[in-house]
């Protein structure tokens, strides 16, 4: 699946990506303490979660293990790493993350095609697809950071596509295994514009694999990218998506579309 993300386009989607949340930090003129929608953080939480996140980020392209050894543990983890530093000063946090999102980005261009990076838990991946990976936390909490200054905030579909070509085949570590016990079933998941993938249910288990529109399946998924993409880090119901039809399911058993967000962790 590595063809899906192409190195040129994730370094270009990871440049602007940090270079957009930087100016958002830059602009906060807003305390530090005000609270994040979807979150349970402050804005100031968030600031140095941007901030740490890029530092460890900088430690694995160095070939240091990732501190994130368990995929559902993410989140305590994250809390963790919050607890290390007490100060939330929005402006000196917004220097930081600068300086390490540049870092990585140089980093990056230095690395052959196939450079395995460490990721968490345990996974290596390609140059581009790290890239994507790292952009996809930028893009979605920039986002978060929207919801609190009120701007307007577009995710662009062919940024989302290329995320999501990243994003779908690491699913196999975010089941949540009392959510598929016994659960058996076959998704055909188009993201419009771009690729297709089958996502098959089994054994407490999740199989992903890219392939042509078409075979077997038992619930069948059409979705724009960019809906799709924060839908499910958590970013908005699923409803939504589905009455605006930016998401429409069909096959033998559509209904099984609305359980599809219950059977993955949110990363």
């Amino acid at each position: 699946m590595e063809d899906l993300v192409p190195r040129e386009q994730a370094f270009d989607l990871y440049g602007r990506t940090w270079r957009r949340v930087a100016d958002q930090l830059e602009g906060l003129r807003i305390h530090p303490d005000a609270a994040v929608p979807h979150l349970d953080w402050t804005i100031g939480d968030l600031a140095l979660h941007l901030v740490q996140a890029t530092e460890v980020a900088g430690r694995l392209l160095e070939g240091e293990s990732s501190p994130y050894t368990d995929m559902h543990r993410i989140g305590e983890v994250n809390e963790q790493f919050l607890a290390m530093r007490s100060d939330r000063d929005l402006s000196s946090l917004a220097v930081e993350f600068c300086e390490h999102a540049q870092r990585i980005e140089s980093r990056f261009r230095e690395m052959p095609d196939d450079f395995p990076v460490p990721f968490h838990g345990g996974m290596t991946f390609t140059p581009a697809r790290a890239m994507a990976m790292m952009s996809c936390e930028l893009l979605v909490h920039g986002w978060d950071i929207a919801q609190v200054t009120g701007q307007e905030y577009e995710v662009v579909p062919q940024d989302a596509r290329l995320i999501l070509h990243t994003v779908l085949p690491i699913m196999t570590k975010m089941v949540i295994p009392e959510t598929v016990k016994g659960f058996v079933a076959t998704y055909e998941v188009r993201i419009r514009g771009g690729a297709t993938f089958r996502l098959h249910f089994e054994d407490e288990a999740l199989q992903v694999s890219h392939v042509e529109p078409g075979g077997p399946a038992d619930c069948r998924i059409s979705v724009e990218p960019s809906s799709f993409l924060l839908m499910g880090y958590g970013r908005g119901s699923q409803i939504t998506p589905v009455l605006t039809g930016k998401m429409v399911a069909w096959g033998r058993k559509p209904w099984l579309a609305m359980k599809f967000t219950r059977l993955v962790k949110s990363p």
